[in-house]
């Protein structure tokens, strides 16, 4: 056990400000976002360490076999079933334990029945590793697009009955995560799962709320909640294709943007047309367009009028006879 605990020190006495994250719950979870190979012979024997001497400070639990809390719990499945460890107890007790809004909440034993987005959020990710790992039944998938629903219906951040932000911290991104919902977090998971679903008209509600000017109409709207926030990210970054740099900073890809300037060709991605134009343009930049026979004198007779002196001569010919 990492600092002698499962989600708490040994000698941790509860009177210290926030909560120390050394422990066996957050040091898996840092390892396997870091990407340790699950195969390896340390992880592999430090698993099973866990797994024969870690007890839970709640009631003395087996590790792999969970607790009472689902926000504690879905990290357990989701570091379980990275490491190869059966936690399909853990998960069956989770998809009893969701509420009626689609998501989960530790105060649930306490009386709340509104899920919560730290605790939601934990959980779906247990549940997409589990997935991931074990291929998983639709009763598993079922509940996690429920609680991706629960996520998407408050745009990831806002309160579902009034649009306000819910938690200014949500706007924060830190990591590690740890129990901690954020923006960033969230859209990452639907980047690991696939991304979001789009359901028939999950364009028009969204663009209705934007002629409407309401704050909260997308966050009512059912039929395109998932698209809705994958719209209001684009819009945030300038609608810009994934690859291209930002105006702002120019981050991506290969440095900034004057940078990339001083190396890019001159007219590296012009269309056909602009590139005739321009061309044209360089052949006299200066000159000036002249009227059809600007130049010319009063009495001459224009070239388009001309006629061959040959067939002049014929016609006099021909009258004079």
């Amino acid at each position: 056990m990492w600092d002698g605990g499962a989600c708490f020190p040994k000698d941790y006495t509860g009177g210290e400000p926030g909560q120390p994250w050394t422990t066996t719950l957050h040091t898996l979870q840092t390892l396997q976002i870091f990407g340790l190979d699950p195969e390896s012979p340390q992880a592999r024997q430090a698993v099973a360490l866990v797994g024969e001497h870690g007890r839970w400070e709640h009631a003395g639990q087996r590790y792999f076999d969970g607790e009472v809390e689902p926000c504690i719990n879905g990290r357990t499945v989701e570091t379980g079933a990275y490491f190869g460890v059966d936690v399909s107890a853990i998960v069956a007790r989770l998809l009893d334990e969701r509420l009626a809004d689609g998501g989960w909440n530790c105060e649930a034993e306490n009386g709340s029945v509104r899920s919560s987005f730290h605790t939601t959020l934990g959980v779906l990710d247990g549940l997409l590793e589990y997935e991931r790992a074990t291929g998983a039944d639709g009763k598993v998938r079922e509940a996690r697009r429920a609680g991706e629903e629960f996520l998407l219906e408050r745009g990831l951040f806002r309160r579902r009955s009034t649009g306000e932000v819910a938690d200014p911290a949500f706007l924060e991104f830190a990591f590690p995560y740890y129990w901690r919902h954020d923006v960033l977090r969230a859209l990452d998971y639907f980047r690991r799962s696939g991304g979001p679903r789009r359901t028939p008209g999950w364009r028009r509600p969204w663009r209705s709320s934007r002629r409407s000017g309401s704050p909260t109409a997308a966050g009512r709207s059912t039929g395109s909640t998932r698209d809705a926030c994958i719209s209001r990210t684009r819009r945030a970054s300038g609608g810009r294709a994934a690859g291209t740099p930002c105006a702002r900073s120019g981050c991506s890809p290969g440095g900034r943007a004057e940078d990339r300037a001083r190396t890019k060709a001159p007219h590296e991605g012009e269309s056909a047309a602009r590139r005739r134009k321009r061309r044209t343009k360089e052949k006299a930049p200066h000159e000036k367009k002249k009227a059809p026979h600007e130049g010319e004198s009063a009495t001459r007779t224009p070239r388009v009028n001309a006629v061959p002196a040959a067939a002049c001569a014929a016609s006099v010919r021909k009258r004079s006879s």
